[in-house]
């Protein structure tokens, strides 16, 4: 590595010579291969895939390993970055998007703050912006080395250029900004001129890498009917429609696809709400490794549950046809964000209750894994019939190209195990095939598939620990 720090309370290494040609996924069941300790003086709070292994989200930076060894490869430290706010308009953070890594020190009072991106294989940094607080929108604030993205609140909206932006609403209103300069890019108004309309959390982001696509920006909005919300608010507009779940007949939740750098609508989505609902969420499904030009699905759905999730791919933002295994009696997925263990353009792995229980002699559950095709035909399938696996641990499973894996914590023995069965194995079943010291007891464990490895790891939600890589 090389090493320098140019400011005071930055540290900053970087890869000594190109890594390279990252090394393939793991398709077949790993074994324990390297560990790896973080710096003393700060936390992980995260572990996310990088380009050639995990990338440690660091309370005050990033660390990228490479995968196959354990080998840190990069780091970037900003000793400096203030403790993590949740009250913040933009806390401390880092992430990685496509080839690029980025951290994010927002700004304090009048001292600005900075965002870096870096080059996610070598971690030298190609660009570094100084942030205002002036720059913050008044809603929530997505920075990334692609773009800036910021809710706007009906004022802020109202004040931008008229051309930027076709619609006269200014509710719901999202801006986006070049990194490079902080010049307005484009701005996304609802366009549905007899609707009240305002977002649903953050917007999801992806490269589009591999895909031959520039990514997809991707939105949701509440609506609701602008005569139905008067008769219902008494004139007294809420901030969110959603306070109207369940009493509306016109709320609907918008999914809107967007090109991050022309904001061009790629394709959209409306769905009912029919029910109570605290919030609609986005999320990609991409805990199992990608697969070079088979972007991840998305899943929308409603907290409760009022609004029937919904699986599209990302392209087109066509919805997945699931086996009838897989549905309930409307033909909706059941419980997808837990069941669904892959999803992307080539097809399906899902996981359903094992419907003949006399197959199942050693279990109280079991269930199958379904290899589906994008036509929703089942391709392979495996039972997992095994004691220690429940339902629950259904949530942290890591489906690999040609196998199963199911992380489990054994807390009485203090052990780390993951479960294995290959996808095609049909009622032959698996394996545990991994055991691992751990040194907690107040965490869940997860797998997160990288280059060259499966990192087994402790989380509790904010502190990362026990970081194994288990390679083939």
């Amino acid at each position: 590595m090389s090493w320098y720090q140019e400011r005071a309370g930055l540290i900053h290494e970087t890869a000594q010579e190109d890594p390279g040609l990252p090394a393939a996924y793991p398709v077949g069941p790993p074994g324990h291969g390297w560990s790896w300790s973080p710096p003393a003086d700060t936390t992980v709070i995260d572990l996310v895939r990088g380009t050639h292994g995990p990338v440690a989200l660091l309370a005050d930076g990033l660390v990228a390993l490479d995968g196959s060894t354990g080998r840190e490869l990069w780091t970037y430290r900003d000793l400096t970055a203030p403790a993590l706010d949740p009250q913040a308009p933009v806390a401390s953070g880092g992430g990685v998007l496509g080839e690029r890594a980025s951290f994010l020190r927002p700004p304090e009072g009048d001292d600005p703050g900075r965002f870096v991106s870096l080059d996610a294989a070598t971690g030298t940094i190609v660009g570094e912006w100084e942030v205002h607080a002036d720059d913050l929108a008044g809603g929530w604030n997505v920075f990334t080395p692609r773009v800036y993205l910021h809710s706007l609140t009906p004022g802020e909206a109202g004040a931008l250029p008229a051309d930027l932006a076709a619609g006269s609403t200014d509710r719901g209103v999202v801006l986006a900004r070049a990194p490079q300069d902080g010049e307005d890019l484009w701005a996304f108004r609802p366009p549905w001129p007899t609707e009240v309309c305002a977002t649903q959390g953050e917007p999801l982001i992806h490269s589009g890498q591999d895909t031959g696509v520039s990514g997809w920006v991707v939105l949701v909005h509440a609506c609701i009917g602008e005569d139905e919300l008067a008769e219902l608010s008494l004139g007294e507009f809420p901030d969110d429609p959603l306070v109207f779940a369940g009493r509306a007949e016109t709320l609907t939740a918008n999914v809107t696809a967007l090109d991050p750098y022309t904001g061009r609508v790629l394709w959209a989505d409306t769905r009912p709400v029919t029910d109570a609902a605290d919030t609609v969420t986005l999320r990609w499904l991409d805990r199992s490794p990608p697969i070079p030009g088979e972007p991840p699905a998305l899943l929308a759905e409603a907290v409760p549950e009022p609004l029937t999730p919904f699986v599209v791919e990302p392209v087109e933002g066509r919805r997945f046809v699931f086996p009838e295994e897989a549905v309930d009696e409307a033909w909706s997925p059941v419980d997808p964000g837990v069941r669904i263990l892959r999803a992307d353009t080539s097809g399906l792995v899902v996981a359903v209750d094992r419907v003949d229980e006399a197959y199942v002699p050693d279990a109280e559950w079991a269930f199958d894994a379904l290899s589906v095709d994008p036509e929703g035909a089942v391709e392979a399938s495996v039972t997992v019939d095994e004691e220690g696996v429940t339902e629950a641990h259904l949530a942290h499973a890591v489906a690999l190209e040609q196998t199963l894996l199911l992380p489990t914590l054994d807390t009485e023995e203090g052990r780390a195990r993951v479960y294995t069965a290959p996808l095609d194995g049909g009622e032959e079943g698996g394996a545990w095939t991994v055991s691992l010291p751990t040194s907690r007891a107040d965490a869940e464990h997860r797998l997160l598939a990288v280059p060259g490895a499966v990192v087994s790891h402790l989380t509790d939600g904010a502190r990362v620990t026990d970081i194994h890589g288990l390679v083939p």
